[in-house]
């Protein structure tokens, strides 16, 4: 069996088209202990490469998602931020990014008003990853902002404990806003004594419950 080179994060993306099959990210210990501290041991493996592999229609994307991915877990372990980036859906190639966490807000992301009209001048498809230090599946405001963003072909979120969510655009949403909102008071109308932690988890898997079945979203969880 050919031995599996191993490249890190550290030395930066490059070009995404010059990865081969055989690269693995290698994510650096920042020795934080907490209930953010990154799985090194999954996302360091081949295990967690093999999450990427046919994730997309392109090879190249599936590489730059996952080496972006290493890098995202490697700056945030132990920590409750997010970084966000968007890569183009046929190259890989990082357009916009964001790792200053929205500011500073805790388990938010987000791209600035310039940046998003930069985005959109580029008129280019792009992926969406960001990650989620509490290993969450997506949010409310993810599955929005995949449907608000019309170049936007798909949202994936790297979770702190390895797992990999992916939520794959079908087709636009006519009112994605007006879904969520309602969506949101029923399930807080039914479980009115949950504390919003519990309610905000539950909103965000029946509303890929919905979307997935009236084939807006392809979701799967690697």
């Amino acid at each position: 069996m050919k031995q599996r080179d191993t490249i890190s994060v550290r030395d930066g993306v490059g070009r995404v088209s010059d990865l081969i099959h055989n690269e693995l990210a290698v994510v650096a210990d920042n020795g934080l202990h907490n209930d953010y501290r990154v799985n090194y041991d999954l996302v360091n493996s081949k295990a967690y490469h093999d999450k990427f592999e046919g994730m997309t229609e392109h090879r190249a994307v599936d590489e730059g998602l996952y080496r972006r991915s290493a890098q995202m877990l490697e700056h945030r372990s132990g920590s409750p931020y997010e970084d966000i980036a968007m890569l183009d859906a046929r190259t890989g190639e990082v357009l916009m990014e964001n790792t200053s966490a929205a500011g500073g807000a805790e388990f938010q992301s987000g791209l600035t008003n310039d940046q998003s009209e930069e985005l959109n001048a580029m008129g280019r498809q792009f992926e969406i990853l960001h990650n989620h230090p509490n290993s969450t599946p997506p949010s409310r405001d993810d599955i929005k902002w995949l449907y608000k963003r019309t170049l936007a072909t798909a949202s994936n979120v790297a979770c702190h404990d390895g797992t990999i969510h992916r939520m794959k655009k079908l087709k636009p949403y006519p009112n994605i806003e007006e879904l969520i909102s309602r969506v949101y008071s029923q399930i807080r109308k039914i479980h009115h004594n949950w504390d919003e932690e519990a309610i905000e988890y539950k909103v965000s898997i029946q509303l890929i419950e919905i979307l997935q079945r009236q084939r807006y979203m392809r979701y799967s969880k690697r």
